[in-house]
């Protein structure tokens, strides 16, 4: 559904009128709002609709020419500050101007583009960022610099690169030397002609397939030799002969079991696991189970000590409110008290040096109120 228009065509004599007497289009919007609340307008419906009254309308408000703009723009534009941060700071000091044709002064007149479309700009910018960049870091004026205070090095001299693409890695260099290559595009051994090649299957990938062979090849050699150590020993082996070939079986005697499990390590290898005998089990088993009791009377130890623990706090804490609460109350009533000095001075027959060292000692301990 299109949006409502507005009319504005009993106002069309009076906008134009204005609009002749040079006045700017933001203030007509401003006069049109006072007049009627209902009417809201931008600049650019009023510009659209001069245009369809047959007004000609000339872009008054862009000081493009203004040089003390111009020299501004540049100024907080080298401070890496943003398009929409530096239309604040101009509005604050006077010049009334959009967004829009802030970029435009930028582009058009200062010649600072930051986005750039043509494929041909795009190298271009790319190649140049890469070069500065090189040269930067070969003088050694950027060592320790973060990307933060890079770019800002880098609009003070005047470099208009896009933060996104100064530090975006595969767009400057897209095949870096870390990056692996594909196997199908570079061929590094002979049997890679007669391979074909996997997609997705890297160079690294494959070196390392090529050692886990190298390796297997070395296990299956040392196989060999340990069967031909041990039964060139016996030459009265009935199902070998030495004269031949190490696998030539001459006999229709089946060779022992040990013999093929070791037969079948080298040609397929794959190691026959051997289970471990009942004893080693056993004793693993034991050993996992005293593991486990132990972590268990560990847990428990440390159970109790931190319980003993928790408790002696508390009661060290409920001791020390209790004398603070019977230190109060012997301090609020210290008449008292003097009278029961003088009694227990009657009853017990204490001398008056030894209730002067009481009471210079302290408040009355709980034994002798509790008497």
């Amino acid at each position: 559904m299109p949006r409502p228009t507005i009319n504005l065509e009993p106002y069309k004599d009076d906008i134009i009128a204005l609009y002749h007497q040079e006045t700017p289009l933001q203030e007509i919007c401003d006069i049109l709002r006072q007049q009627s609340d209902s009417i809201v307008v931008q600049k650019r419906t009023l510009r659209s609709r001069l245009r369809q009254w047959g007004v000609e309308v000339a872009n008054r408000s862009t000081p493009q020419h203004d040089p003390s703009i111009q020299a501004r723009y540049l100024t907080l534009f080298q401070e890496n500050r943003p398009d929409k941060k530096i239309h604040e700071i101009l509005e604050e000091e006077g010049n009334i101007l959009s967004i829009r044709t802030l970029r435009r002064i930028r582009a058009d007149q200062l010649g600072i583009s930051l986005r750039v479309n043509n494929p041909d700009d795009r190298e271009t910018q790319r190649l140049q960022i890469l070069s500065t960049l090189t040269e930067r870091t070969e003088s050694g004026k950027v060592e320790g610099y973060g990307r933060k205070l890079l770019h800002q090095n880098l609009r003070r001299e005047g470099k208009a690169f896009p933060r996104s693409r100064t530090f975006d890695r595969d767009q400057l260099d897209p095949k870096p030397a870390s990056q692996p290559t594909v196997a199908s595009e570079v061929f590094t051994h002979p049997d890679d002609f007669f391979r074909p090649s996997e997609p997705g299957v890297t160079i690294q990938l494959r070196e390392k397939q090529r050692q886990q062979q190298e390796d297997a090849e070395k296990l299956r050699e040392a196989h060999q030799a340990r069967i031909r150590a041990r039964y060139e020993r016996d030459p009265t082996c009935a199902w070998i002969n030495s004269n031949s070939s190490l696998f030539e079986i001459n006999t229709p005697t089946p060779p022992p079991p040990e013999v093929e499990a070791l037969h079948r390590e080298i040609f397929n290898n794959q190691p026959t696991p051997t289970p471990p005998p009942r004893v080693q089990q056993r004793g693993r088993q034991r050993g996992r189970q005293r593991g486990r009791q132990r972590g268990r009377q560990r847990g428990q130890q440390r159970g109790q000590q931190r319980g003993q623990q928790r408790d002696r706090q508390e009661d060290r804490q409920e001791d020390r409110q209790e004398d603070q609460a019977i230190d109060t109350a012997s301090e609020a009533y210290a008449p008292k008290r003097q009278c029961v000095s003088m009694i227990r001075t009657r009853r017990f027959g204490l001398q008056e040096e030894d209730l002067t060292r009481m009471e210079r000692a302290g408040p009355i301990t709980r034994s002798w109120r509790g008497r």
